[in-house]
């Protein structure tokens, strides 16, 4: 009976901590099902698709605790207006983007949605500031056909993504894990220099030192001044047009279950997801560099649009046929060579051109690209076809390329991960190389920013929920305000491709800079409060208020249709509250609001972090000094300051050794000492406890969450909050681990010292079992040397069997030799040829007539 019980009570515990967290693969901790009719959100979708004014559309659902009410118009601003679907044969069609839509989330200020309607199922992201990013994507990528039938999609935040879930695998040795390694950069760099004239005589001022890029010491930030700001617009040419194309093993993935029209919808929505995500980080980024002297240039507004796609299948590139078959079809490439057949086609009429794959490549790869250079190196941005030396021959590249893969280590990389890997690949492209030094690489070091995470151009995979993760450091943007300077000002034979956008921002359903409303095309403004955009025509007035208009609908929750401010009497929610934020009133005369953030150290995301500047993005252990055990927040003057650390324990850990590993752990920064949150130690730091009580609700311990680093980062906390080894090499490795382990080796020796004689007689008889096998297989055995006997087949020897003596009808003649072979009277050249009959004959009569005389 007692044991029921434990047992129901294990049940129990196991149900309750699965239903804390619900982890969808390796790189996604937590999610939550979606569901909502997709038959009509498709019939809804085909409506707007065809209306001639309203093409909008609204999707409604709730999850996370709070409800979702998308605004969705079709999005213009992705694809240029020429662009072409080109087939392998050369020829090109017009695509239908319209499945495509931008928008932003009803009642929620400055947010904005970007995603696609796919058999009536949405996918994309979801922005909402002072909250988080959601991402929504179909349930059929992670089930299956075996899918629960009572949801369609799944829904996450970005913080519960795990960006690198493999750093381990790769081990000290393999750190890159996002791009190239040295091997590859050497002949990155080598192939770039090999169209530079060697005998030039003048050099530029930018070339020195240049091709130490990739070093440490060429990106250290101490030696550098910031310039004083100024106008930093790069002007109307700002565009970047690109040529985007997936290969078979892409389209082939995609299409599993869904079929090739859906699969081909859903590579462009991935191709429009990953534009929209680079484009709103190059946009908003201030490229300058930072120099001791003179006036040095800035840039920024710099945005991309699509200008050709190019959707390769096993049809198009005749992977069936082994004489005609393209090299894309070869499954076995590696990521050199992949960037390689990339290269090897003319993509002069492009900014850049990246292909997007789903090949496994070795150490955690996930993209490669060429570096930018503003001197004559050649690669990066808008870099022509031209010829190069390859060994002994000469050969046409272009290097304004580019390549990323979504799987990793065997499983399909989150939607954020081959996003920020692609905009750190297009860093490359313009001229970054990987970050480095304490000032650029800050995650893990004492500067003192160092807990807002590492930069996009990072060599390894960021956190991703970090603020510096959608950021470049100073010493990227150092280096590519000068490539971008150099194609601008077309110097060192550079081409500036930059193009006016060939469509306005204006127009797009969203407010943005330099705005005062959007409510999209004249034939999709139904706002009365605001000039639309008219095709063709560009008027200072357009995105503007008309005349009398205090305000437009478009720009936020607090305006009327009839284009007047919402009174405070109204009591009209302007922004929801979250657990750093209150929520927030519509309060005119104001017209942007800013809701009042919670105090810092507050604790957030069910007590796992705090608040910090109205964010939920500071760790427990920043909060020592500043919380009681009730978890208010309280003032604190001591100096002393707290960081996240992780215990390491080595050898076979215990179940007690693994739950202990995925505790919360925190050091003080000055002594370095590692204290979990159940140590004895914890009355020696009355702060450090009162936030273990507040945060741990009566446990023991405050309990890491499910998929968080542990163990010195050495392996990861299960839903359990079991420290998980993370295992390299599977199930060679655990058997590494079975033979080859010191525990083994001591169980070994120990039986050796107790059973000695077991081992005396077990190496005799080893040895004589060697000796006999060895003198009955020896005639069996070929010898080199002439006069031995020739080796006998083992057949031979079971085949064989015993013959008795050949029987004797004569009686023993003299021992003397036989007579001469040839008889009285005939010559000694022998018998002549042809007459072997006869003189077997002769020789039996002969034999006989010897044996009759004696």
């Amino acid at each position: 009976m007692r044991k029921t019980r434990i047992f129901v009570l294990f049940q129990i515990v196991i149900f309750s901590t699965l239903t804390e967290q619900k982890a969808l693969d390796d790189y996604i901790r937590h999610y939550e099902e979606l569901s909502y009719d997709t038959s009509d959100l498709h019939e809804r979708h085909i409506r707007a698709k065809r209306s001639t004014s309203d093409k909008s559309l609204s999707l409604k659902f709730k999850a996370h605790g709070r409800d979702f009410h998308l605004d969705l118009k079709p999005c213009k601003s992705i694809f240029t207006p020429d662009h072409k679907l080109r087939h392998n044969n050369g020829t090109e069609e017009s695509i239908d983007t319209s499945f495509i839509y931008d928008g932003v989330v009803v009642g929620a200020p400055d947010s904005s949605v970007h995603g696609a309607v796919i058999q009536g199922i949405f996918r994309g992201v979801v922005r909402i500031p002072g909250d988080t990013n959601y991402h929504i994507e179909s349930a059929h990528r992670f089930f299956g056909r075996q899918q629960n039938k009572d949801f369609h999609s799944v829904i996450y935040k970005e913080e519960h993504i795990n960006l690198d879930p493999y750093r381990h695998k790769r081990g000290p040795s393999n750190f890159p894990g996002t791009c190239a390694n040295d091997e590859h950069l050497q002949w990155m760099q080598k192939v770039s220099e090999s169209a530079v004239p060697q005998n030039r005589a003048m050099r530029t001022e930018y070339e020195d030192g240049y091709h130490n890029k990739y070093s440490a010491e060429a990106n250290e930030y101490s030696h550098r001044q910031k310039r004083s700001t100024g106008s930093c617009n790069i002007g109307t040419k700002n565009t970047c047009y690109l040529y985007l194309r997936s290969d078979p093993l892409l389209f082939n993935k995609l299409k599993e279950g869904v079929g090739d029209i859906a699969a081909r919808d859903e590579i462009i929505a991935f191709f429009a997801s990953h534009v929209d995500a680079i484009s709103k980080i190059y946009r908003n980024t201030v490229f300058e560099t930072y120099n001791s002297a003179g006036s040095p240039p800035c840039y920024t507004n710099i945005q991309f649009e699509v200008k050709r796609t190019s959707i390769m299948t096993d049809e198009t590139e005749n992977c069936n046929n082994q004489l005609q078959k393209s090299s894309f079809c070869n499954p076995n490439i590696d990521v050199s060579n992949f960037l390689n057949l990339n290269s090897l086609q003319n993509h002069s009429d492009f900014c850049l051109a990246y292909i997007f794959t789903y090949r496994d490549f070795t150490q955690g790869t996930l993209g490669l690209a060429w570096v930018g250079s503003p001197s004559r190196n050649a690669g990066g941005i808008c870099e022509k076809w031209k010829q190069y030396t390859e060994g002994s021959q000469q050969v046409y590249k272009s290097l304004n390329t580019g390549i990323v893969t979504i799987v990793n280590y065997g499983k399909r990389v989150a939607p954020r991960v081959s996003q920020l890997t692609f905009a750190h690949e297009v860093g490359h492209n313009f001229g970054s190389p990987h970050d480095s030094g304490q000032q650029c690489a800050p995650y893990g070091t004492s500067q003192p920013n160092a807990n807002q995470g590492n930069y996009i151009m990072f060599a390894s995979a960021t956190q991703g929920n970090r603020e510096h993760n959608d950021e470049f450091s100073v010493c990227s943007k150092d280096n590519m305000t000068r490539v971008i300077q150099a194609v601008t000002g077309q110097s060192n034979g550079k081409v500036n491709c930059f193009e006016v956008s060939g469509q306005a921002s204006c127009g797009n359903g969203i407010v943005e800079d330099g705005e005062e409303c959007d409510c999209g095309y004249e034939e999709d403004c139904t706002d009365t409060c605001c000039n639309p955009k008219i095709t063709g025509q560009d008027r200072s007035i357009d995105c503007k208020l008309k005349a009398d208009a205090q305000c437009s609908p478009t720009a936020g929750p607090c305006c009327t249709s009839s284009c007047n401010f919402v009174t405070s009497t109204a009591n009209k929610l302007c922004r929801a509250a979250t657990d750093c934020m209150q929520s927030q009133n519509c309060e005119y005369p104001l017209y942007v609001h800013y809701s009042i953030t919670q105090s810092n150290y507050t604790l957030c995301n069910s007590k796992s972090q705090v608040c910090l500047s109205g964010f939920c993005s500071g760790s427990l252990c920043q909060a020592i000094g500043h919380l009681d055990s009730n978890g208010n927040v309280i003032s604190s003057s001591r100096e002393e300051k707290w960081e996240d650390c992780y215990i390491n324990i080595a050898g076979q850990l215990t179940v007690k050794q693994k739950e202990e590993l995925c505790l919360l752990a925190c050091q003080i920064k000055t002594n370095g000492t590692c204290i979990t949150s159940k140590s004895n130690d914890l009355s020696t730091y009355p702060e450090f406890n009162n936030v273990v009580t507040a945060a741990a609700d009566g446990q023991e311990g405050v309990k890491l969450p499910a998929g968080s680093p542990c163990n010195d980062y050495q392996g990861y906390c299960d839903v359990f909050h079991r420290c998980r080894g993370v295992d390299n090499e599977g199930p060679l490795q655990r058997l590494k681990n079975l033979l080859f382990s010191e525990e083994t080796f001591t169980t070994i020796k120990n039986w050796i010292i107790e059973h000695w004689w077991a081992v005396m007689l077990m190496a005799i008889g080893l040895i004589l079992a060697m000796g006999l096998f060895i003198k009955f297989c020896a005639v069996h055995t070929p010898s080199s040397n002439p006069n031995a006997k020739p080796a006998l087949r083992l057949t031979d020897t079971l085949r064989r069997r015993r013959r008795p003596p050949p029987q004797q009808n004569y009686m023993p003649g003299p021992s003397e030799p036989p007579p001469p072979y040839s008889a009285p009277g005939k010559g000694k050249g022998g018998p002549p040829p042809g007459h072997r009959k006869d003189r077997q004959g002769k020789n039996r009569q002969t034999d006989y007539e010897m044996r009759r005389k004696v």
